[in-house]
């Protein structure tokens, strides 16, 4: 069966080019990468600009926000060291920095990716919080129409979906080519937490992709036996299928040489799941 997960491709791209890219080390870039608010405000009191662009269109505010995961309830949230919730916040006083030094939030690179973006996809909950309370878009896609809540979605960092939600923003935003929604992005990955919480404000189950993947198939083709449950419970059509024909069912007796997916089928089937 085919099934491809294109946003992953895309996104290793975006979200690594942006830091190699930028035209000369510019004190006030390294600056905003590293988190120090002291030197940044230095840097623009002594002329330099809050907007400058590397090469790329990235700004400082854009490498400040993308720095310093502090998603607590995110999968990750046992990793986290002393040392990261120092950096954290140190670089949330750097967004702050910036702002109030002029730094523009509705500014985009050249995929189309503004500050907000960058702090969505690495989790910054609070230098999330900062932007869009400067203005910042909560809805503002990529070019490939990859949203801040998917993007927070996909990886997992459910503090910063649960923000997000509390701006209203769009549910079911498709990405493009792919036509993949934050509920089908977060099912794939098997973030269970956004799963819940996209539920929850009323994302559509029923939708699919281009290929007709919906959110359980998704789960279905990556074992994610938690997420399959809670999509379950909550109406996921269990007998959808996409456009080779193949059901979630299907989907889970054709990876059965994987260990789990025998138990996978069983909950399928329990669910009236046929070939």
């Amino acid at each position: 069966m085919s099934h491809r997960w294109l946003p992953s491709s895309f996104l290793l791209l975006l979200a690594t080019s942006a830091f190699i890219s930028c035209a000369g080390p510019a004190p006030l870039m390294l600056a905003a990468r590293h988190g120090d608010s002291q030197k940044v405000i230095a840097q623009i009191e002594a002329g330099a600009n809050p907007n400058m662009r590397g090469s790329d269109g990235v700004t400082p505010l854009m490498y400040a926000a993308s720095h310093g995961n502090v998603d607590m309830t995110a999968a990750s949230r046992n990793e986290l060291t002393y040392r990261d919730l120092q950096h954290s916040d140190d670089n949330t006083k750097t967004v702050q920095a910036l702002l109030s030094h002029g730094a523009d939030v509705s500014l985009v690179d050249v995929n189309g990716q503004t500050a907000l973006w960058y702090a969505a996809y690495h989790g910054n909950v609070e230098a999330m919080a900062l932007l869009m309370r400067a203005g910042a878009d909560p809805d503002k896609a990529n070019n490939y129409k990859q949203t801040p809540l998917a993007m927070s979605a996909r990886e997992g960092h459910e503090a910063c979906v649960a923000l997000l939600l509390t701006h209203h923003v769009d549910l079911d935003a498709r990405s493009a080519p792919d036509k993949k929604t934050p509920l089908i992005m977060s099912s794939y990955t098997g973030a269970e937490g956004c799963v819940r919480l996209l539920l929850q404000a009323g994302a559509d189950v029923s939708l699919v992709d281009i290929n007709g993947h919906g959110a359980l198939q998704d789960a279905v083709f990556k074992g994610h036996r938690a997420v399959i449950k809670l999509l379950l419970l909550n109406g996921a059509p269990v007998n959808a299928r996409d456009k080779e024909g193949n059901t979630p069912l299907a989907t889970a007796i054709s990876r059965g040489y994987d260990t789990g997916y025998d138990s996978i089928a069983a909950i399928l089937k329990a669910e009236g799941g046929v070939k």
